[in-house]
Protein backbone atom coordinates (compact mmCIF):
# COMPACT_ATOMS: atom_id res chain seq x y z
CA UNK A 1 0.00 0.00 0.00
CA UNK A 2 1.49 3.27 -0.79
CA UNK A 3 1.86 5.57 2.08
CA UNK A 4 1.99 9.53 1.83
CA UNK A 5 4.96 11.35 1.87
CA UNK A 6 6.65 10.83 5.88
CA UNK A 7 4.29 8.84 7.26
CA UNK A 8 5.77 5.24 8.35
CA UNK A 9 4.53 2.24 8.52
CA UNK A 10 4.98 1.96 12.60
CA UNK A 11 1.89 4.54 13.15
CA UNK A 12 -0.26 2.10 11.29
CA UNK A 13 0.55 -0.89 14.36
CA UNK A 14 -2.04 -1.19 17.01
CA UNK A 15 -0.65 -0.21 20.39
CA UNK A 16 -1.87 -2.52 23.42
CA UNK A 17 -3.04 -0.97 26.25
CA UNK A 18 -0.17 -1.25 28.97
CA UNK A 19 -2.25 -0.85 31.83
CA UNK A 20 -5.11 -3.28 31.41
CA UNK A 21 -5.11 -5.85 33.60
CA UNK A 22 -6.65 -9.84 32.58
CA UNK A 23 -10.22 -9.81 32.90
CA UNK A 24 -11.67 -10.58 36.54
CA UNK A 25 -13.60 -14.37 36.26
CA UNK A 26 -17.27 -14.53 36.48
CA UNK A 27 -17.73 -15.45 40.23
CA UNK A 28 -20.85 -18.33 42.21
CA UNK A 29 -21.80 -15.15 43.74
CA UNK A 30 -22.07 -12.42 40.89
CA UNK A 31 -22.65 -10.19 43.35
CA UNK A 32 -19.13 -9.95 44.78
CA UNK A 33 -17.48 -9.36 40.86
CA UNK A 34 -15.79 -6.22 40.54
CA UNK A 35 -15.36 -5.29 36.88
CA UNK A 36 -13.01 -1.76 37.66
CA UNK A 37 -10.44 -3.06 35.74
CA UNK A 38 -12.71 -2.13 32.36
CA UNK A 39 -12.99 1.53 33.08
CA UNK A 40 -10.98 2.33 30.57
CA UNK A 41 -12.95 2.11 27.25
CA UNK A 42 -9.37 0.39 25.65
CA UNK A 43 -9.20 -2.58 27.88
CA UNK A 44 -12.30 -4.01 26.76
CA UNK A 45 -12.04 -6.75 23.89
CA UNK A 46 -14.74 -9.29 24.79
CA UNK A 47 -18.74 -9.40 23.35
CA UNK A 48 -20.05 -8.27 27.02
CA UNK A 49 -17.24 -6.15 28.12
CA UNK A 50 -19.01 -2.52 27.15
CA UNK A 51 -21.98 -3.83 29.66
CA UNK A 52 -19.46 -4.62 32.71
CA UNK A 53 -18.89 -1.14 32.92
CA UNK A 54 -21.61 1.73 31.94
CA UNK A 55 -20.65 5.15 33.39
CA UNK A 56 -24.14 6.98 34.43
CA UNK A 57 -23.16 10.43 35.04
CA UNK A 58 -19.86 11.69 36.60
CA UNK A 59 -19.90 9.27 39.87
CA UNK A 60 -22.59 6.33 39.46
CA UNK A 61 -21.58 3.21 36.84
CA UNK A 62 -23.74 -0.23 36.19
CA UNK A 63 -23.07 -3.18 35.55
CA UNK A 64 -25.26 -5.73 33.42
CA UNK A 65 -24.97 -9.61 33.75
CA UNK A 66 -26.67 -13.17 33.47
CA UNK A 67 -26.76 -16.56 33.85
CA UNK A 68 -28.08 -19.45 31.74
CA UNK A 69 -28.19 -23.16 32.92
CA UNK A 70 -29.16 -26.21 30.65
CA UNK A 71 -29.53 -29.52 32.38
CA UNK A 72 -30.91 -33.02 30.60
CA UNK A 73 -31.57 -35.56 33.44
CA UNK A 74 -31.23 -39.46 32.81
CA UNK A 75 -32.17 -41.13 36.21
CA UNK A 76 -33.55 -43.81 37.97
CA UNK A 77 -34.74 -44.13 41.17
CA UNK A 78 -33.11 -41.33 42.88
CA UNK A 79 -34.79 -41.79 46.09
CA UNK A 80 -33.81 -45.69 46.43
CA UNK A 81 -37.42 -46.13 44.59
CA UNK A 82 -39.64 -43.76 46.53
CA UNK A 83 -40.67 -41.83 44.21
CA UNK A 84 -43.20 -42.63 41.09
CA UNK A 85 -43.28 -41.50 37.50
CA UNK A 86 -40.28 -41.13 34.73
CA UNK A 87 -36.73 -39.21 34.89
CA UNK A 88 -35.96 -39.98 31.83
CA UNK A 89 -35.37 -37.03 29.41
CA UNK A 90 -36.00 -34.29 31.61
CA UNK A 91 -35.14 -31.03 30.17
CA UNK A 92 -34.52 -28.54 33.22
CA UNK A 93 -33.94 -24.33 32.21
CA UNK A 94 -32.56 -21.71 34.77
CA UNK A 95 -32.15 -18.37 33.28
CA UNK A 96 -30.75 -15.36 35.91
CA UNK A 97 -30.19 -11.83 34.53
CA UNK A 98 -29.18 -9.38 36.97
CA UNK A 99 -28.14 -5.34 37.38
CA UNK A 100 -25.58 -4.10 39.59
CA UNK A 101 -25.47 0.05 40.42
CA UNK A 102 -22.42 1.27 42.35
CA UNK A 103 -24.08 4.84 43.38
CA UNK A 104 -21.20 5.87 45.22
CA UNK A 105 -18.45 4.34 47.19
CA UNK A 106 -20.68 3.36 50.17
CA UNK A 107 -24.09 2.59 47.99
CA UNK A 108 -24.66 0.07 45.94
CA UNK A 109 -27.81 -1.40 44.49
CA UNK A 110 -28.20 -5.11 43.25
CA UNK A 111 -30.79 -6.86 41.42
CA UNK A 112 -31.48 -10.22 40.15
CA UNK A 113 -34.60 -11.66 38.10
CA UNK A 114 -34.76 -15.57 37.56
CA UNK A 115 -36.80 -17.79 35.20
CA UNK A 116 -36.87 -21.87 35.85
CA UNK A 117 -38.54 -24.21 33.50
CA UNK A 118 -39.06 -27.84 33.48
CA UNK A 119 -40.25 -30.21 30.15
CA UNK A 120 -40.92 -34.36 30.53
CA UNK A 121 -40.89 -34.86 34.05
CA UNK A 122 -43.74 -37.60 34.98
CA UNK A 123 -45.67 -37.48 36.61
CA UNK A 124 -45.15 -33.19 37.09
CA UNK A 125 -42.26 -30.90 37.82
CA UNK A 126 -40.78 -31.14 41.28
CA UNK A 127 -40.95 -28.24 43.77
CA UNK A 128 -37.68 -27.19 43.07
CA UNK A 129 -37.87 -27.63 39.06
CA UNK A 130 -40.07 -24.36 38.11
CA UNK A 131 -40.36 -20.73 38.82
CA UNK A 132 -41.66 -19.27 35.87
CA UNK A 133 -40.58 -15.34 36.65
CA UNK A 134 -39.28 -13.97 40.25
CA UNK A 135 -37.44 -11.57 42.36
CA UNK A 136 -33.91 -13.73 42.69
CA UNK A 137 -31.65 -11.08 44.66
CA UNK A 138 -32.79 -7.67 45.46
CA UNK A 139 -30.63 -5.76 48.24
CA UNK A 140 -29.12 -2.17 48.97
CA UNK A 141 -25.61 -1.85 50.42
CA UNK A 142 -24.81 0.51 52.75
CA UNK A 143 -21.02 1.36 53.93
CA UNK A 144 -17.56 1.11 52.75
CA UNK A 145 -15.96 -1.89 52.15
CA UNK A 146 -14.80 -2.47 55.30
CA UNK A 147 -18.03 -1.77 56.87
CA UNK A 148 -21.08 -2.84 54.79
CA UNK A 149 -24.95 -2.93 55.99
CA UNK A 150 -27.01 -5.30 53.54
CA UNK A 151 -30.54 -5.41 53.78
CA UNK A 152 -32.76 -7.59 51.10
CA UNK A 153 -32.64 -10.48 49.22
CA UNK A 154 -29.78 -12.25 49.00
CA UNK A 155 -27.18 -15.44 48.15
CA UNK A 156 -25.24 -16.30 51.42
CA UNK A 157 -22.33 -18.51 51.02
CA UNK A 158 -20.15 -18.93 54.19
CA UNK A 159 -16.79 -21.75 54.41
CA UNK A 160 -17.05 -24.84 52.88
CA UNK A 161 -20.75 -24.17 52.47
CA UNK A 162 -21.87 -27.21 55.01
CA UNK A 163 -23.96 -25.22 56.86
CA UNK A 164 -24.93 -22.17 55.06
CA UNK A 165 -25.19 -22.40 50.78
CA UNK A 166 -27.99 -21.34 48.27
CA UNK A 167 -29.40 -24.40 47.20
CA UNK A 168 -28.05 -24.60 43.89
CA UNK A 169 -27.90 -28.42 42.50
CA UNK A 170 -32.18 -28.37 41.77
CA UNK A 171 -33.36 -26.06 39.02
CA UNK A 172 -34.33 -23.30 40.93
CA UNK A 173 -31.32 -22.16 43.16
CA UNK A 174 -31.96 -21.08 46.64
CA UNK A 175 -32.08 -16.89 48.23
CA UNK A 176 -33.08 -15.42 51.67
CA UNK A 177 -34.13 -12.57 53.09
CA UNK A 178 -31.91 -11.06 55.16
CA UNK A 179 -30.21 -8.61 57.08
CA UNK A 180 -26.10 -8.70 57.11
CA UNK A 181 -23.44 -6.85 58.43
CA UNK A 182 -20.01 -7.49 57.00
CA UNK A 183 -16.68 -6.15 58.63
CA UNK A 184 -13.04 -6.86 57.47
CA UNK A 185 -11.02 -5.41 60.41
CA UNK A 186 -7.42 -6.35 59.04
CA UNK A 187 -6.97 -10.22 57.84
CA UNK A 188 -10.36 -11.20 59.24
CA UNK A 189 -14.32 -10.98 57.68
CA UNK A 190 -16.92 -11.31 60.30
CA UNK A 191 -20.92 -11.23 59.49
CA UNK A 192 -22.91 -11.02 61.59
CA UNK A 193 -27.06 -12.01 60.19
CA UNK A 194 -30.79 -12.67 60.48
CA UNK A 195 -32.27 -14.08 57.67
CA UNK A 196 -34.90 -16.12 56.43
CA UNK A 197 -35.29 -18.59 53.85
CA UNK A 198 -37.41 -17.88 50.06
CA UNK A 199 -40.38 -20.52 49.12
CA UNK A 200 -40.35 -21.33 45.70
CA UNK A 201 -44.03 -20.58 44.36
CA UNK A 202 -43.92 -21.57 39.90
CA UNK A 203 -45.95 -18.34 38.98
CA UNK A 204 -44.71 -15.10 38.60
CA UNK A 205 -43.19 -12.43 41.19
CA UNK A 206 -44.78 -14.52 43.85
CA UNK A 207 -42.06 -16.12 46.15
CA UNK A 208 -42.51 -15.17 49.60
CA UNK A 209 -40.36 -15.16 52.99
CA UNK A 210 -41.07 -18.43 54.98
CA UNK A 211 -42.02 -16.80 58.06
CA UNK A 212 -42.24 -19.98 60.64
CA UNK A 213 -38.17 -20.09 60.31
CA UNK A 214 -35.48 -17.71 61.53
CA UNK A 215 -31.88 -18.20 61.89
CA UNK A 216 -29.43 -15.33 62.98
CA UNK A 217 -25.60 -15.86 63.50
CA UNK A 218 -22.02 -14.65 63.07
CA UNK A 219 -19.49 -16.59 61.00
CA UNK A 220 -15.67 -15.41 61.01
CA UNK A 221 -12.46 -16.08 58.54
CA UNK A 222 -9.24 -15.40 59.29
CA UNK A 223 -5.48 -16.53 58.91
CA UNK A 224 -3.68 -18.68 61.65
CA UNK A 225 -0.63 -19.90 62.27
CA UNK A 226 -0.47 -22.34 65.40
CA UNK A 227 -0.36 -25.51 63.88
CA UNK A 228 0.42 -24.44 60.34
CA UNK A 229 -0.72 -21.58 57.73
CA UNK A 230 -4.70 -21.71 57.01
CA UNK A 231 -7.28 -20.27 57.48
CA UNK A 232 -10.18 -20.65 60.35
CA UNK A 233 -13.68 -20.38 60.12
CA UNK A 234 -15.49 -20.01 63.79
CA UNK A 235 -19.38 -19.43 63.59
CA UNK A 236 -22.30 -19.46 65.67
CA UNK A 237 -26.05 -19.99 64.23
CA UNK A 238 -29.28 -19.67 65.87
CA UNK A 239 -32.84 -21.23 64.70
CA UNK A 240 -36.23 -20.89 65.53
CA UNK A 241 -38.27 -23.26 63.41
CA UNK A 242 -41.95 -24.61 63.53
CA UNK A 243 -43.56 -27.68 62.86
CA UNK A 244 -40.13 -29.69 62.29
CA UNK A 245 -40.26 -33.13 61.45
CA UNK A 246 -37.61 -36.20 62.02
CA UNK A 247 -38.13 -40.01 62.88
CA UNK A 248 -39.04 -39.09 66.36
CA UNK A 249 -42.17 -36.93 65.49
CA UNK A 250 -43.18 -33.34 64.51
CA UNK A 251 -42.64 -30.42 66.76
CA UNK A 252 -41.49 -26.57 66.81
CA UNK A 253 -37.50 -26.47 67.86
CA UNK A 254 -34.92 -24.41 68.68
CA UNK A 255 -31.39 -25.02 67.70
CA UNK A 256 -28.28 -23.50 68.46
CA UNK A 257 -25.08 -24.60 66.63
CA UNK A 258 -21.50 -23.66 66.74
CA UNK A 259 -18.52 -25.04 64.54
CA UNK A 260 -14.90 -24.30 63.76
CA UNK A 261 -13.11 -25.03 60.73
CA UNK A 262 -9.52 -25.43 59.61
CA UNK A 263 -8.56 -25.49 55.95
CA UNK A 264 -5.62 -24.40 53.97
CA UNK A 265 -2.54 -26.24 51.47
CA UNK A 266 1.33 -26.75 52.66
CA UNK A 267 2.72 -27.59 49.75
CA UNK A 268 1.39 -30.15 47.67
CA UNK A 269 -1.33 -31.12 50.28
CA UNK A 270 -4.38 -29.35 50.69
CA UNK A 271 -7.06 -30.25 53.95
CA UNK A 272 -10.31 -29.23 55.15
CA UNK A 273 -11.28 -30.51 58.63
CA UNK A 274 -14.63 -29.04 60.28
CA UNK A 275 -16.75 -29.67 63.53
CA UNK A 276 -19.79 -29.09 64.47
CA UNK A 277 -21.71 -29.25 67.77
CA UNK A 278 -25.57 -28.17 68.25
CA UNK A 279 -27.75 -28.10 71.36
CA UNK A 280 -31.16 -26.50 71.88
CA UNK A 281 -34.94 -27.71 72.05
CA UNK A 282 -37.44 -30.10 70.26
CA UNK A 283 -40.64 -29.61 71.43
CA UNK A 284 -39.74 -29.87 75.62
CA UNK A 285 -36.87 -31.94 75.44
CA UNK A 286 -33.03 -31.40 74.92
CA UNK A 287 -31.09 -31.41 71.68
CA UNK A 288 -27.92 -32.67 71.30
CA UNK A 289 -26.31 -33.12 68.29
CA UNK A 290 -22.92 -33.38 66.09
CA UNK A 291 -20.88 -33.56 62.88
CA UNK A 292 -17.54 -33.93 61.67
CA UNK A 293 -15.97 -33.71 58.39
CA UNK A 294 -12.66 -34.10 56.93
CA UNK A 295 -11.38 -33.76 53.57
CA UNK A 296 -7.19 -33.81 52.41
CA UNK A 297 -5.86 -34.32 49.18
CA UNK A 298 -2.54 -34.50 47.26
CA UNK A 299 -1.80 -32.91 44.22
CA UNK A 300 1.28 -34.37 42.30
CA UNK A 301 3.03 -31.02 40.90
CA UNK A 302 5.48 -32.54 38.07
CA UNK A 303 3.89 -35.55 36.79
CA UNK A 304 1.39 -34.80 33.56
CA UNK A 305 -2.20 -34.40 33.99
CA UNK A 306 -1.75 -32.94 37.43
CA UNK A 307 -3.67 -35.40 39.21
CA UNK A 308 -4.98 -34.95 42.64
CA UNK A 309 -6.23 -37.73 45.43
CA UNK A 310 -8.70 -37.20 47.91
CA UNK A 311 -9.85 -38.76 50.84
CA UNK A 312 -13.10 -37.48 52.52
CA UNK A 313 -14.59 -38.87 55.93
CA UNK A 314 -18.10 -37.39 57.61
CA UNK A 315 -19.88 -38.45 60.14
CA UNK A 316 -23.44 -37.06 62.15
CA UNK A 317 -24.71 -37.95 64.99
CA UNK A 318 -28.38 -39.56 64.69
CA UNK A 319 -31.39 -39.93 67.00
CA UNK A 320 -30.75 -43.10 69.72
CA UNK A 321 -34.07 -43.97 70.85
CA UNK A 322 -37.59 -42.37 68.85
CA UNK A 323 -39.08 -43.25 72.52
CA UNK A 324 -36.96 -41.03 74.24
CA UNK A 325 -38.14 -37.46 73.81
CA UNK A 326 -34.11 -36.26 73.56
CA UNK A 327 -32.99 -35.43 70.10
CA UNK A 328 -29.73 -36.31 69.13
CA UNK A 329 -30.34 -36.21 64.79
CA UNK A 330 -28.25 -33.85 63.62
CA UNK A 331 -29.24 -30.99 61.45
CA UNK A 332 -27.27 -29.33 58.23
CA UNK A 333 -29.08 -26.60 58.08
CA UNK A 334 -28.99 -24.84 54.54
CA UNK A 335 -26.17 -27.09 53.48
CA UNK A 336 -23.99 -27.16 49.88
CA UNK A 337 -25.38 -30.32 47.09
CA UNK A 338 -22.91 -32.98 47.09
CA UNK A 339 -21.48 -32.13 50.96
CA UNK A 340 -22.15 -35.77 51.55
CA UNK A 341 -21.96 -37.95 47.75
CA UNK A 342 -22.05 -36.06 44.87
CA UNK A 343 -24.21 -37.88 42.47
CA UNK A 344 -27.11 -39.13 44.97
CA UNK A 345 -27.73 -36.45 47.49
CA UNK A 346 -28.88 -37.05 51.20
CA UNK A 347 -28.42 -35.04 54.24
CA UNK A 348 -25.62 -35.20 56.61
CA UNK A 349 -28.23 -36.44 59.47
CA UNK A 350 -27.53 -39.64 61.16
CA UNK A 351 -24.75 -40.75 58.18
CA UNK A 352 -21.77 -42.08 57.90
CA UNK A 353 -19.46 -41.24 55.19
CA UNK A 354 -16.08 -42.20 53.44
CA UNK A 355 -15.48 -41.18 50.11
CA UNK A 356 -12.28 -41.42 47.84
CA UNK A 357 -11.72 -39.58 44.58
CA UNK A 358 -9.18 -38.64 41.66
CA UNK A 359 -9.22 -35.79 39.56
CA UNK A 360 -6.59 -35.61 36.31
CA UNK A 361 -6.53 -32.88 34.29
CA UNK A 362 -7.45 -34.54 30.68
CA UNK A 363 -6.52 -31.02 28.80
CA UNK A 364 -5.57 -27.73 29.25
CA UNK A 365 -9.25 -26.58 29.79
CA UNK A 366 -11.12 -29.90 30.82
CA UNK A 367 -10.34 -32.11 34.16
CA UNK A 368 -11.89 -35.59 34.83
CA UNK A 369 -12.97 -37.05 38.52
CA UNK A 370 -13.45 -40.27 39.94
CA UNK A 371 -15.06 -41.14 43.07
CA UNK A 372 -16.25 -43.70 44.93
CA UNK A 373 -18.32 -43.43 48.08
CA UNK A 374 -19.89 -45.98 50.96
CA UNK A 375 -22.74 -44.69 53.36
CA UNK A 376 -24.01 -45.88 56.68
CA UNK A 377 -26.31 -44.65 59.42
CA UNK A 378 -24.54 -43.58 62.56
CA UNK A 379 -27.48 -44.68 64.74
CA UNK A 380 -29.42 -47.93 63.95
CA UNK A 381 -32.10 -46.44 65.51
CA UNK A 382 -32.90 -43.22 63.14
CA UNK A 383 -33.93 -43.24 59.31
CA UNK A 384 -31.91 -41.49 56.24
CA UNK A 385 -32.97 -37.66 55.25
CA UNK A 386 -32.68 -35.87 52.25
CA UNK A 387 -30.88 -32.68 51.90
CA UNK A 388 -34.18 -30.77 52.68
CA UNK A 389 -34.56 -32.27 55.64
CA UNK A 390 -37.42 -34.63 54.78
CA UNK A 391 -37.46 -38.47 55.64
CA UNK A 392 -36.80 -40.69 52.89
CA UNK A 393 -36.68 -43.98 55.26
CA UNK A 394 -38.14 -44.75 58.57
CA UNK A 395 -34.86 -46.63 60.40
CA UNK A 396 -37.17 -48.62 62.63
CA UNK A 397 -37.77 -51.23 60.53
CA UNK A 398 -33.87 -52.26 60.19
CA UNK A 399 -30.83 -52.99 62.82
CA UNK A 400 -28.92 -52.45 59.26
CA UNK A 401 -26.01 -49.86 59.20
CA UNK A 402 -25.07 -49.91 55.55
CA UNK A 403 -27.34 -47.61 53.20
CA UNK A 404 -25.19 -48.15 50.02
CA UNK A 405 -22.09 -47.60 48.03
CA UNK A 406 -22.04 -45.23 44.91
CA UNK A 407 -19.33 -44.85 42.16
CA UNK A 408 -19.59 -41.08 40.19
CA UNK A 409 -17.82 -40.16 37.36
CA UNK A 410 -17.34 -35.76 36.00
CA UNK A 411 -16.15 -34.58 33.20
CA UNK A 412 -15.65 -30.63 33.22
CA UNK A 413 -14.49 -29.29 29.89
CA UNK A 414 -14.58 -24.88 29.88
CA UNK A 415 -15.00 -24.15 26.63
CA UNK A 416 -14.15 -20.40 27.32
CA UNK A 417 -14.50 -17.94 29.79
CA UNK A 418 -18.52 -17.70 29.41
CA UNK A 419 -18.85 -21.01 28.39
CA UNK A 420 -18.94 -24.73 30.60
CA UNK A 421 -20.10 -27.92 29.82
CA UNK A 422 -20.58 -30.63 32.22
CA UNK A 423 -21.08 -34.11 32.76
CA UNK A 424 -22.15 -36.35 35.74
CA UNK A 425 -22.62 -40.08 35.61
CA UNK A 426 -23.04 -42.19 38.63
CA UNK A 427 -24.67 -45.68 40.25
CA UNK A 428 -25.28 -46.74 43.53
CA UNK A 429 -25.58 -49.85 44.57
CA UNK A 430 -28.42 -49.92 47.72
CA UNK A 431 -27.28 -51.56 51.01
CA UNK A 432 -29.31 -53.92 53.34
CA UNK A 433 -30.42 -51.22 54.97
CA UNK A 434 -32.56 -49.97 51.96
CA UNK A 435 -33.60 -53.51 51.18
CA UNK A 436 -35.10 -53.88 54.34
CA UNK A 437 -37.41 -50.76 54.59
CA UNK A 438 -39.04 -50.07 51.92
CA UNK A 439 -38.48 -49.90 47.72
CA UNK A 440 -35.33 -51.89 47.09
CA UNK A 441 -34.03 -50.23 43.84
CA UNK A 442 -30.41 -49.00 42.72
CA UNK A 443 -29.72 -45.51 41.36
CA UNK A 444 -28.33 -44.13 38.26
CA UNK A 445 -27.94 -40.99 36.85
CA UNK A 446 -26.78 -39.71 33.44
CA UNK A 447 -26.87 -35.38 33.31
CA UNK A 448 -25.01 -33.13 31.03
CA UNK A 449 -25.14 -29.62 32.00
CA UNK A 450 -24.39 -26.73 29.79
CA UNK A 451 -23.47 -23.39 31.36
CA UNK A 452 -23.02 -19.88 29.65
CA UNK A 453 -22.26 -16.71 31.92
CA UNK A 454 -21.74 -13.01 30.70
Amino acid sequence: MALLPGVSTAQFVPVEPAACAPPPPYRFLRDSEDWQSLRDPACRSDLWDTWKFIAVGEGPRLTLGGDARLTLINARYLSFGNEGGDNHNVFLQRYHVHANMRVSSDLRLFAELKSNHENGREPGPLVTDVDRLDVHQAFVDVGAESSVLRVGRQELVYGSGRRIFPRNGPNVRGNFDAVRYIARPGDWRADAFVFRPVAIDPGTFDDNTVRDATFWGVYATGPQSLLAPALIDLYYIGASRDAVRFQQGVAGERRETIGARLSGRVDAWDHDHEVTLQWGRFGGASIQAWAIASETGYTWPDVRHRPRASLRVSVASGDRDPADPRMQTFHSLFPRGGAVDEGFNVSAANISHLRAALTADLAPAATATIAANTTWRTSRSDGVYSPGGGLIRNGTGSDARHVGDSVNLYLVWVIDRHATLDLGVGYFWSGRFVAETGPNRDMSYFTPTFYYRF
